[in-house]
């Protein structure tokens, strides 16, 4: 049996774990627009970076302030922010209240991700074509269930939705790493493409679920040297090499340093006075 075949169909509990998330997402469909918890700092983000600035509204940020030489700034990733840029430009109306479309959108593509790994993992199952189809079923519902997707598109706040980003890109450069270790050709392009460009934006959501990828980079490099090296290895490193670089320069734009804030700049006396006490206690 080809390899294609023996890979269980996954699209209609795909699609019906999308329709469950659409649905908590807005509250039965009625409530697309909803002002979540600090929801509008990514929008006041993206206007500032539009404008050449790397700070935010005070006023949208607040107690999430960090206030480095007099000017507010956050230490989120941008990711959130790029995502409000063309949102804003289509549909201004809705600025400040993006974050569950948003969260939907983050949910969709790691339930797609996810799908996508359970059927190349199961194609190469010995188990019979009824009980991969059960079983790739299975782990799709667990996703939904038995993670906090469900958790963090039902309530997309600024916290939320970048861990909730981080978390749907890197399941994406999960599979398309897996799909690099499999094609060949121009499918192998693509896919070290796609899961450069999945991989720079899950560090540009949240840096921690960006760092392991750049050293997962250097080991799909390996099996590159006779199959189209040049272009291939610029399909690989371009895009998570300049979210590398860009993310480095937006930290020292931020707060005059590359390896990252510092816990004093929070205005919140009660956040900076925990959050130091925190990291005195861990370090």
């Amino acid at each position: 049996m080809a390899e294609e075949d023996r890979a269980p169909n996954l699209l209609p509990v795909a699609f019906v774990m999308g329709a469950l998330l659409w649905i908590v997402a807005t509250s039965g469909g009625h409530q697309v627009f909803v002002r979540e918890v600090l929801g509008d700092v990514y929008d006041s983000q993206a206007e500032h970076f539009l404008r050449g600035d790397v700070g935010v509204d005070a006023a949208a940020s607040r107690w999430e302030t960090m206030v480095v030489n007099g000017n507010a700034r956050i230490y989120f990733g941008p990711f959130p922010a790029f995502i409000r840029m063309p949102l804003n430009f289509l549909y201004p109306s809705g600025k400040g209240a993006w974050s569950r479309f948003c969260g939907f959108c983050a949910g969709i593509i790691a339930l797609a991700a996810f799908a996508g790994l359970l059927r190349t993992a199961l194609r190469l199952s010995c188990l019979s074509a009824r009980w991969r189809k059960w079983m790739g079923s299975a782990c799709l519902v667990g996703l939904v269930f038995g993670s906090p997707v469900l958790f963090f598109v039902g309530s997309p706040t600024i916290y939320n939705e970048a861990i909730l980003w981080g978390l749907a890109w890197s399941l994406a450069a999960l599979y398309f790493a897996l799909r690099s270790r499999v094609a060949e050709g121009a499918t192998l392009t693509y896919s070290l493409l796609a899961f450069s460009f999945s991989a720079a934006a899950a560090l540009l959501s949240r840096a921690t679920f960006g760092v392991p990828f750049l050293l997962i980079a250097p080991l799909l490099t390996l099996r590159l040297f006779r199959r189209n090296p040049i272009r291939n290895f610029v399909a690989l490193f371009l895009p998570l090499g300049a979210a590398l670089l860009f993310y480095l320069f937006l930290t020292y734009a931020r707060f005059g340093d590359f390896s990252g804030m510092n816990l004093s700049y929070y205005i919140n006396p009660v956040q900076r006075e925990f959050a130091l006490k925190t990291w005195s206690l861990s370090s």
